[in-house]
């Protein structure tokens, strides 16, 4: 059986001090998170994933993503695919197809 402190400051700095703690570890969890999950997305570096924007004649911008696999060189060309999104799912959707094919050895434009 755990007696509490009658001093309620004492109670009140040991709260702060937990709670200091919590959110050094939340802060710590999420950068763990955010770098594991950039390696998960690159396949450790296997993937080289470039932004790429144009601008056409009327001056429109043009973005695309550019999965590029390690295995892709001038002198080893990989097969090219190129994707679109559908009508009602934004590109962001297709972020899953287009790694897995870079990881398989495709090189995939995503516009």
């Amino acid at each position: 059986m755990k007696i509490k402190s009658a001093n309620p400051e004492t109670n009140s700095s040991s709260r702060q001090q937990k709670a200091r703690y919590g959110l050094i570890i939340a802060l710590v969890l999420c950068l763990f998170s955010m770098i594991f999950q950039n390696l998960l997305q690159t396949n450790f570096g296997d993937v080289e994933i470039q932004q790429i924007t144009t601008v056409t004649e009327n001056g429109y911008k043009h973005t695309a993503t550019l999965y590029v696999p390690s295995n892709a060189t001038p002198e080893t060309p990989a097969p090219a695919v190129l994707m679109a999104h559908g009508s009602w799912k934004a590109r962001e959707v297709m972020n899953g197809y287009a790694l897995e094919l870079a990881r398989r050895g495709y090189v995939v434009y995503k516009f």
